[in-house]
């Protein structure tokens, strides 16, 4: 409770102080300060699905951000395969790799990260 208690600001500190458990007074800066969980889902995956691939840039950078944004979503705890992410991370391909794209998205076995 002490350590709670020292790490509020003053105002924080005034309207916790009343309470004499360290649960109880976590539990109300939980309800108050903590994160609307289905609010960062949609976050979460809406960054990995609009994420796309720009000649511009180096493709391995590229390819990095795009493994941090599935393991984003995996540590959502939100269900997809690995060929799902495979096969999204085929559709962001810029327009100048459409022969790679085409023949990737034919191959007869699955891909995976």
């Amino acid at each position: 409770m002490g350590h709670l208690s020292n790490h509020m600001i003053n105002p924080q500190f005034d309207l916790f102080v009343i309470f004499k458990c360290a649960k109880i007074i976590w539990e109300k800066l939980e309800v108050t300060y903590g994160g609307d969980e289905a609010g960062k889902k949609k976050y979460v995956v809406d960054e990995w699905m609009c994420f796309q691939i720009t000649d511009d840039k180096q493709i391995m950078e590229q390819v990095h951000v795009y493994e941090n944004l599935c393991a984003e979503v995996l540590n959502e705890n939100i269900k997809t395969c690995e060929v799902r992410q495979a096969n999204v991370l085929i559709k962001k391909f810029p327009s100048s790799w459409n022969d790679y794209r085409n023949q990737l998205k034919y191959k007869k076995k699955d891909l995976t990260l």
